[in-house]
């Protein structure tokens, strides 16, 4: 490998870990443009086991910075259109 591509590979992970949906399109680059299986499983993998943590600390998170604030709106003070 060439030293370029050690540093596309670290900025996908990078982008896979912090930008969760971004991380889907070097997936998507390394699969089908440059045929490199490993790195394009690897963004997945990355990519959906931050997604998931996500979705389930997400709420948990919310609510530490918020106490007392319903996540879904009451709807008895939502007046139809």
């Amino acid at each position: 490998m060439q030293e370029k591509d050690y540093a596309l590979y670290l900025k996908a992970y990078i982008i896979s870990l912090l930008l969760c949906p971004f991380g889907l399109f070097y997936a998507f680059k390394f699969f089908f443009y440059r045929k490199d299986y490993m790195e394009a499983s690897i963004c997945l993998l990355i990519t959906f086991i931050i997604l998931f943590l996500e979705i389930y600390f997400g709420p948990q998170l919310i609510n530490h910075l918020f106490p007392g604030q319903p996540l879904t709106p009451d709807l008895r003070y939502v007046t139809p259109i």
